[in-house]
Parts: C-alpha cells; structure tokens; sequence
C-alpha cells in the first residue's frame, strides 16, 4: 500500500480568512509502505548470439516501479550489477563478468520507492569451456594490489592461410580479470582492429581489411556499421556510406558523438624519392598513399577533413616509405601502371587520438618516424616529435627540441 494523506479543514477557517487564531484541523498521518514489490516473469536464459558465449540476459517485471541489482556468484567470487533504467516495472539487464566452464548461480534484487525489497532465488547457469581451437592466454605474472581498477582488453587474431594460417582464420576479442582468466571474449568472421569502449557501453572497432567500422553491444549484436566508399568491396547489408578512401587503424568516439578515423588518398606524385639511401637517386613518379584524418557523424557525413600529405613535407621519406605493400591489395586495382606508378606508403599513420586539452589531433606516422600535432579547427601543425633529419622549412621549426 502506497502513502495516502488526508487533509480535512473546517469551514470557520475557510470563511473567516481573516481570523489570527489557529484554525482547527484534522490531518490524518501517512500510511506507511511496508508491502515488498511482487516479482513476476523472470527469465534467465544464455546468450542467443554465440559471438558472445560467456554472457546471459536476466528479464522480470514488478507489480510497481523498482530498481534492479542482480548479484552473480561462481563458488569462489561475487559481484553485483545495478541496471540502468531507474524505476521500472519491466526489466532486462545483461549478465556479464562469468568465468569459463562454471556454474554461477545468479538472483535479483528490486527495491521500490520506499525502500521495500524482494529477491528471486538463485537461478544456475553454467559457462561453457573455451572452444579447442582457440588459446588461453598464458598468465606470466599478476599483482592485482598494483593495478588500476577494471578489466583488460585485447585482441588476438590468425594469419591467413596465404601466410601459414588456417583455412578459416578467425579473430578474437578477449576481456581478462585481473588474474588473468577470461571473463567475456567475442568470436568474429571479421579480423578486429582498433577497439574501443564508447560512452554508452557498447564497443567499437574497426576491421583489418582497412574498409569497416562496427559497433557491437556487449551481447555481440551490430548496432551500427560504416564503410568507406572508396575501398569497400564486400559492404555488409544496410553499412552506413562514409565519402572517404579508407578506414583503417583508429576509430574512436569524441566527446560529441563524432566518430574519429584514420583514411587515406592517392596521389601521383612527380619525383617522388626512389632511394631510402641514396638522396641523390633519380627520382620518378609515384602512386603515394597519404594518410587523412576524418571525423564524421553517425549518420555517415563527413564533419572534418585534413589530409596529410597537404600539413607535412610529401617528400620526406622514412624506412619502408617507399614499401607499398600494405596498400597493394586496396589501391592496386585502381592503378593502371604499378610500374611505372608504383605505391608508396609515404607516412603509414597508425595511431591517431583525440586531445580535448587544446581541441588538438596526435597522429602516429610510423614511416616518417615521427608523432605529430594538428589543430583540430584550422589543420594547422602545432609541433613534431621525431628524428631530427631531413626535416626542410617549414616544418623543421615546428620539431620540438630536447631540453
């Protein structure tokens, strides 16, 4: 029962609104709410998704509005995990965080507005082994005391048959404790590269044929995909279209919902260096792949757009500049004359992060050796963190100094 309040006034006070004296009232006290909420239709059942083994879904319904903490235990730890949606009386909250082939026994909690509770009885459930043709990550050492709260995450995927992999090679995101055992992992078609966590639970990642980005809720169900139109060949039903060459390396979520990536241009460029070694080797033509940093929205519009061969020295070469083979298999196709116009991974980024201190990009170029800044809004280089040669004005002033 819910608190009622009764307020009775007499009619002398109502008429006689000018009287000092006190009037004479009645007021009934509120009746406590002592009533536990009922809980009704609860469902425990596995993952239907098996991308995502090690993970479940709890649903129930209350007879009034409460909020739910579920609680899971494995015989030798337990946690707690309080759902989002405030006060409901429809629930469903995901069970995550269960360890490798054992059982968990997991309940429900839900208290209502006036801090009444009821709890399910402990429902079992047990987590299947890890498949035979994955590999347990091999624990060297732990020292939990030492460590940052939280999980880690990586991912782990096969080479190619072409290179000595199975015929079926298969990638691998895996999320560990902090003793190292495996509490959630994610089994994909697709090779997963850069991963990330976004602000609203899911993940983020892109692929390794440097053409896809997915989001993934921590069931393992698409959200969302984007492609990059101009190098996209196998693009998954109802992907979002992104107008950029490329995605490859980063995908991130900035602070505005925007999504960051790393994109990439062809351009032929006249005397381009064909010598990492020799300065004065003749120099020719070249099918130079330069790196973009794009920021678009959900919806696929591109917000932002700086391409690098335009910000640093396109004549600048580094170790494997002149190696074109990572690139071969997207843009080769789009080269009429690979030898006479052969491809150049002139910068190679592969990192790339957003830095909300002063509005700014830090880019990795691995094949020029350097880590750079860029101003978000004009495009403009900030500073270089690199090897000091063969930087020419008027990017050698922008290199910082040690001190």
């Amino acid at each position: 029962m819910k608190s009622v309040y009764f307020v009775l006034a007499s009619g002398a006070a109502l008429l006689c609104g000018c009287d000092n004296r006190s009037p004479a009232t009645s007021e009934q006290q509120p009746v406590a709410d002592t009533t536990p909420p009922v809980i009704s239709y609860v469902i425990l059942n596995r993952n239907p998704n098996p991308t995502v083994p090690l993970a479940a879904l709890l649903s129930l319904s209350t007879d009034e509005p409460t909020e739910m903490t579920i609680r899971i235990d494995d015989g030798e730890r337990a946690w707690n995990a309080t759902s989002s949606d405030g006060f409901a009386t429809d629930h469903s909250l995901m069970v995550l965080g269960m360890r490798l082939g054992r059982m968990h026994h997991i309940s429900a909690v839900v208290t209502d507005r006036s801090g009444n509770v009821s709890e399910t009885p402990p429902l079992p459930l047990e987590m299947p082994p890890l498949p035979v043709d994955l590999t347990l990550p091999e624990l060297i050492t732990s020292n939990p005391e030492l460590m940052e709260p939280g999980v880690t995450m990586f991912n782990v995927f096969q080479l190619p048959s072409g290179l000595g992999g199975p015929a079926a090679p298969t990638a691998v995101l895996y999320i560990v404790d902090e003793r190292g055992e495996i509490i959630w992992y994610y089994r994909s078609e697709l090779e997963v590269g850069d991963v990330r966590r976004m602000s609203n639970g899911n993940l983020l990642f892109s692929t390794g044929d440097a053409s896809l980005g997915v989001e993934i809720d921590m069931l393992g169900n698409v959200v969302q995909q984007w492609h990059a139109v101009g190098t996209a060949t196998d693009v998954p039903e109802g992907s979002t279209p992104v107008e950029m060459g490329s995605l490859h390396h980063e995908l991130a979520e900035m602070p505005s919902g925007n999504l960051l990536t790393l994109s990439s241009e062809l351009r032929v460029v006249q005397d381009f260096p064909t010598s990492e070694s020799d300065p004065d080797a003749p120099r020719a033509p070249g099918s130079v792949i330069g790196d973009v940093i794009v920021e678009f929205s959900r919806d696929g519009t591109i917000v932002r757009e700086w391409k690098l061969l335009d910000i640093m020295d396109p004549y600048r070469i580094g170790v494997d500049s002149l190696d074109g083979g990572y690139w071969a298999v997207r843009y080769g196709p789009l080269i009429e004359d690979l030898e006479a116009e052969p491809i150049r991974d002139w910068a190679h980024a592969n990192a790339l992060i957003y830095d909300p201190s002063d509005d700014s990009y830090i880019v990795s170029l691995y094949h020029q050796d350097a880590v750079v800044k860029i101003d978000r809004d004009t495009g403009e280089l900030l500073w270089i963190l690199g090897a000091p040669d063969n930087w020419q004005e008027p990017w050698s002033s922008r290199r910082l100094q040690p001190v």
